[in-house]
Parts: structure tokens; sequence; C-alpha cells
């Protein structure tokens, strides 16, 4: 990760404006996976991509688990509305729907966070987010 890093870093000094943002959301990635999830998320708030960027709904996914790690609940859910409208494997569904609806749980919205929370079940109850969600669902 660190020559990664290095060299992501490196890069900024030749990048165009409009193409900072992506290698900020790879940066904030590489602090993600390492631990370092404050820092990331703090890069990522402060370098969006334009939402018509081929990584925006990447970089939403991940600002949205971010903000959740943190306890920022709202946060999640406002940086996730975006992209509900958008074209989505099935796998970003069910972290947009687990996601939100942890979310929603913790700022006691239980109806919404149900609503996500079976969503997720509903597409693949065998995935690790289809039997989070199932596990999240049992303690309501």
């Amino acid at each position: 990760f660190d020559v990664a890093l290095t060299r992501l870093e490196q890069s900024l000094t030749l990048a165009i404006p409009t193409e900072e943002p992506e290698i900020y959301y790879y940066i904030s990635l590489i602090y993600y996976r390492t631990g370092l999830k404050t820092k990331a998320l703090k890069i990522l708030a402060t370098y969006p991509p334009d939402p018509d960027e081929y990584f925006y709904i990447d970089y939403s996914l991940l600002c949205g688990s971010l903000y959740a790690y943190t306890k920022n609940y709202k946060s999640a859910i406002d940086v996730l509305a975006p992209i509900q409208e958008k074209r989505l494997d099935k796998k970003d569904k069910q972290s947009l729907y687990l996601i939100r609806g942890i979310s929603f749980f913790n700022i006691e919205k239980k109806q919404k966070a149900v609503e996500n929370l079976r969503k997720t079940i509903d597409i693949d109850p065998n995935s690790l987010a289809g039997k989070n969600a199932a596990y999240i669902l049992k303690e309501l």
C-alpha cells in the first residue's frame, strides 16, 4: 500500500483539477483498507467527485459506510441519497440498503430501518450483507 499511496500522491502534482477527486478517492480507499477510516473520510468529504464520474457510486458507498462508522448517520443517509435512483449492481444495492438500514436504526427511524434491511435480505439472504441485515432485524 505504501508504494501505491506514494505514486498516487505524486500523481497529484501532474493532475489537472478534474482528475483530483478520482486520485483522492483512491488515496482514501488505501487509508480505509489500512484502518485509517477517519482520515479516509476527511479526504472524501473534501474532494467529492462530480455525480457523472464513473466512480461516483463507489465514492458514495464508501463515504456512506465511513459516515456510519463514525456515527454520523444523517450524513450517511444524505450522501447515499443521490445514488438511490442510479442503476446499481446487486452488491452495490445491498451495500446501499444495509448502510441506510443501520443509519436509520441509529437515528431511531425504525420503519425505514426495517424497510432497508428487508431490501438487503431480499436481494440475497445468503450474502454477508444479507446475513448482517437479518441479524440486525432480529435485534429490532
